[in-house]
C-alpha cells in the first residue's frame, strides 16, 4: 500500500533531518611513509566504530542543546506576556530545527600524484602531500526528484575544498575538519 500524494508531501511526514555527502580525498604518492600513516587515520576515521562513536557525541551534544533551549523557553514563558510568548515559541522552534544534526555520509578516494593522468594535482602538491581534502556534498531525497547520493560518483575535486589538512593529523584532527564542513553546512 502507498501513503497519499497529499501525505507524503505534507510537512509533517518531510520532517527529516538534513542529509550530507561528505568526500573525503587524500592525495598521496608511492613509497611515502607520511601517506601511509594519513591513509591509516582517515581510514581509523572512516570505520563504523568511530564514526558512529562521533556522531553518538554530536547527537548528545545537540540533545543537551535542545534541553538547555527548552528550560529557557519555558523560564521565558513564565516571565513574560503573551505576546512575548509567541516570539519565544517561534524562536525556540527555530533555533531546535537549526539544532538538528544532519545524517552525514562518508565517500572516500585516493590521488596518486605521479600518476601521468594527475600532473595538474603533482604540480600544487607534490612537496606536500599527503593532503586531506574535505568536502560537503548534500544528498538530497529521491521523492522530492532531486540528485541522490550516487549521483556524485563522477566528483572531482578542486582547489577550493571546504577544509584541507597536509602533513601530519590525527584521527580527532580529521573529525575536528569533518564538523566545521558540516557546520559550514558545506
Amino acid at each position: 500500500m502507498r501513503p497519499s500524494l497529499a501525505l507524503r508531501f505534507s510537512s509533517s511526514a518531510n520532517t527529516r533531518r538534513a542529509q550530507l555527502q561528505i568526500q573525503l580525498t587524500l592525495f598521496t604518492r608511492a613509497n611515502c611513509g607520511l601517506c601511509d600513516v594519513a591513509k591509516a587515520r582517515v581510514g581509523d576515521f572512516t570505520t563504523a566504530d568511530t564514526r558512529d562513536k562521533h556522531q553518538h557525541q554530536n547527537q548528545l551534544k545537540n540533545q543537551l542543546k535542545n534541553q538547555l533551549k527548552n528550560q529557557l523557553k519555558n523560564q521565558l514563558k513564565d516571565n513574560s506576556k503573551n505576546e512575548d510568548r509567541e516570539k519565544d515559541k517561534h524562536a525556540a522552534a527555530a533555533a531546535a530545527a537549526a539544532a538538528a544534526a544532519p545524517i552525514v555520509n562518508y565517500t572516500y578516494a585516493e590521488i596518486d600524484i605521479m600518476d601521468p593522468a594527475q600532473k595538474r594535482w603533482r604540480d600544487v602538491y607534490e612537496f606536500d602531500v599527503p593532503v586531506l581534502h574535505i568536502d560537503s556534498l548534500p544528498v538530497r531525497d529521491t521523492t522530492t526528484g532531486a540528485a541522490s547520493q550516487n549521483d556524485y560518483g563522477d566528483y572531482v575535486p578542486t582547489l577550493d575544498a571546504a577544509k584541507k589538512l597536509m602533513h601530519r593529523f590525527t584521527v580527532e584532527e580529521v573529525a575536528k575538519a569533518v564538523d566545521e564542513v558540516v557546520e559550514r553546512g558545506g
